[in-house]
């Protein structure tokens, strides 16, 4: 489980000294601080000799010894972090950043996670903690690595630290590696496949991290193939394999509902502004965007059309199962929270509901050299691709199909544009991953600009890196599309290309692999992604 970390890790680092400490401290002062004992932070005036709250007395293992930086870090978390409006309560009034700070009296790899964390959220206003951050995420990752190799280290633990690291690479202005964490995801997955008897665990704690990395890897399955850019990281398993094309164990619907409870799958999230029942929906049409991926590259006809009966039956099904679902938002939340506040978490998971209606209709993404007929120019200037008919696709036209999609983005667009301009803070569940989703997905330049008019209100409000990435990564797909929409000499040759493979492959030869080999792509998001080099995340 370790071994997953390793190249996390620089080839040599030098040790902490007390020397160091000290100079990160006064690098991280501020200058407008005329009492030593008061920093600005965040806007906020923060003094670090306020005493801490008195329930928090043994997470300072050492108080005596503790670096002057980590109280400024901790006074932070608990009298902003802990404060911020945008951390709804969870779970009969449980949050979050409490619930973290607690664990991290009893666990000294959480204490550590917590004071990276703080460090993050500091260097988004101050760039001078950037380096503060390294100091602690490498200290992050040496702790969990510990844990790791003692096999019977807490899951909790491993879970939550993991969380952290996750949260803070997410935020990075060129975010990749928070990917790797999903190792130990898969990990407690497979541990909760190798039970007899399954039931949900009651800490608050793994629930928490697990329902975390649950909710961003059905989110990841909607980016990129996920088992792909783990295996990077991870050498396969058994229980990671995939088998002809359908998804791995680890990343199956089936199993990413085991910690969920099928009495409230209608019920939100109000950190997600997803109910279980629509993250589970949103899996299964990543898991048919897949097969629909792979069909289209069968070389035989038969096989083809046989394939594409199933899916178009299964496409209805989960029409169907999208259009008729309900989400509600907690009882808690109607009791504690004003009704305007309820009634945002409801228009944003109804935002969700269309994204993902939207990318269920979505047509497949056939690159250029792996097209079974001419592309054409939509009337956004986005390629439509004219997909083989089968039985099944009497129950509804092509045409259709994009219209019924259109009326979905107008509907989601006008309700992401509504709670921004009701938000005065931009909570992570603002809505990210459906303005991205109904981006990739329209074709007319008017939804484009609506769009970007989003994006440009959410930068302003928040600067979280993965928000910016996201916005970088939608202007690529729409100049990659313009520029595939040009007729040029390159379009020529690759369409050449194409019928010489189509012509080996009735004949039942074998298209060339290695460097010629297209890479297969489930989304033209995807392929945006490998040429900027990221994995962005859509929360």
């Amino acid at each position: 489980m370790d071994l997953y970390y390793r190249h996390l890790f620089p080839a040599a680092s030098r040790a902490d000294t007390a020397e160091d400490e000290a100079s990160e401290m006064t690098s991280t002062q501020s200058p407008r601080s005329e009492d030593p004992s008061v920093h600005q932070m965040d806007g906020s005036q923060i003094s670090s000799d306020k005493p801490i709250l008195s329930k928090l007395g043994t997470m300072f293992f050492y108080p005596s010894t503790r670096p002057e930086i980590e109280g400024l870090l901790i006074d932070f978390y608990v009298n902003t972090i802990q404060q911020d409006k945008v951390y709804f309560l969870l779970n009969q009034g449980q949050n979050p950043t409490t619930f973290m700070l607690m664990a991290a009296c009893t666990s000294p790899t959480i204490y550590t996670s917590i004071l990276m964390f703080t460090a993050d959220r500091l260097a988004q206003v101050d760039s001078k903690f950037s380096h503060v951050v390294m100091r602690y995420r490498q200290r992050t990752l040496k702790a969990l690595r510990d844990l790791l190799i003692q096999w019977d280290g807490s899951m909790r633990d491993i879970l939550l630290v993991s969380m952290m690291l996750c949260t803070v690479e997410i935020n990075d202005p060129h975010p990749s590696t928070w990917v790797v964490h999903f190792s130990a995801y898969r990990h407690a997955i497979q541990q909760r496949m190798a039970r007899t008897t399954r039931h949900r665990d009651e800490d608050y704690g793994y629930n928490l991290a697990y329902r975390f990395f649950t909710h961003h890897l059905i989110m990841a399955k909607t980016m990129f193939n996920v088992e792909e850019a783990n295996g990077t990281f991870v050498a396969g398993s058994n229980d990671g394999s995939s088998v002809e094309g359908l998804p791995s164990r680890w990343t199956s619907t089936e199993n990413l509902a085991l910690e969920m409870d099928s009495d409230s799958l209608d019920i939100i999230d109000p950190y997600s502004n997803f109910s279980n029942g629509l993250l589970l929906l949103v899996s299964e049409v990543a898991d048919l965007k897949r097969l629909q991926s792979l069909t289209h590259r069968l070389k035989h006809l038969r096989d083809r059309r046989k394939r594409e009966s199933h899916l178009q039956t299964k496409m209805q099904q989960l029409k169907a199962s999208l259009a008729n679902l309900t989400q509600v938002a907690p009882e808690w939340m109607k009791e504690s929270e004003p009704e305007s506040m309820v009634a945002l978490i409801e228009q944003v998971a109804e935002a969700n509901r269309l994204a993902a209606l939207i990318l269920l209709l979505h047509e497949p993404y056939l690159p250029p050299t792996q097209h079974h007929t001419a592309a054409t120019k939509g009337g956004g200037g986005s390629p439509k691709y004219d997909i083989p008919a089968s039985p099944s696709d009497d129950a509804i036209s092509a045409a259709c199909q994009r219209e019924e999609k259109e009326k979905h983005l107008k509907r989601l667009l006008q309700l992401i544009e509504g709670f921004i301009a009701s938000a005065s803070l931009l909570a992570p569940s603002w809505g990210l991953w459906s303005t991205f989703i109904a981006g990739c997905c329209t074709e007319k330049e008017e939804n484009r600009v609506v769009v970007m008019g989003i994006f440009n209100t959410a930068i302003r409000m928040t600067q979280r890196s993965n928000i910016i990435s996201a916005f970088r990564v939608l202007q690529a797909v729409w100049r990659q599309r313009d520029l595939q929409a040009d007729v040029t000499d390159v379009c020529v040759r690759t369409i050449s290309r194409r019928r010489r493979r189509e012509k080996q492959a009735r004949s039942g030869q074998t298209a060339p692999s290695g460097s010629d080999a297209p890479p297969e792509y489930i989304y033209e998001w995807q392929s945006v992604m490998d040429m900027i080099g990221q994995r962005i995340s859509p929360f």
